[in-house]
């Protein structure tokens, strides 16, 4: 028995849209499918990439997840991916980073204020004796 793994795009005219309708992976003689899914919908010309994982529900009560993929289905211009959409579990991670290095670099800045206004007061008191 061969392993095998096949998606289906499916394109939504209305929006110029596409997105992936159908998985299938047989592995090991293990077959399994979904269907009407609706994951990593983008324009025509742009792709979709994900690399923390799309979980995709299957049947034979299998969960297959796709990481680190990036996929067009449309309209690939010269063998290169389009613009690539990220998925929301990548955006996520990315985010809580400038945050974080955003506040603390805020902190700093306080701090560094503080001590100038507190340096600067009692700079007055020494120079009043005359």
């Amino acid at each position: 028995m061969e392993n095998e793994f096949s998606m289906t795009f499916k394109m939504d005219t209305k929006n110029s849209s596409f997105y992936l309708s159908y998985v299938k992976a047989n592995l090991n003689g293990i077959e399994a499918n979904s269907t009407q899914l609706t994951v990593g919908k983008v324009a025509l010309k742009a792709s979709y990439m994900c690399a923390s994982g799309i979980e995709v529900k299957m049947s034979n009560n299998i969960t297959m997840v796709l990481e680190y993929v990036q996929f067009q289905a449309f309209k690939i211009d010269n063998g290169k991916y389009g613009i690539a959409q990220i998925c929301g579990g990548d955006i996520g991670n990315n985010v809580i980073i400038p945050i974080a290095v955003g506040c603390a670099l805020g902190g700093l800045i306080i701090i560094v204020i503080i001590a100038y206004l507190i340096g600067r007061r009692r700079m007055k008191h020494r120079y009043e004796a005359m």
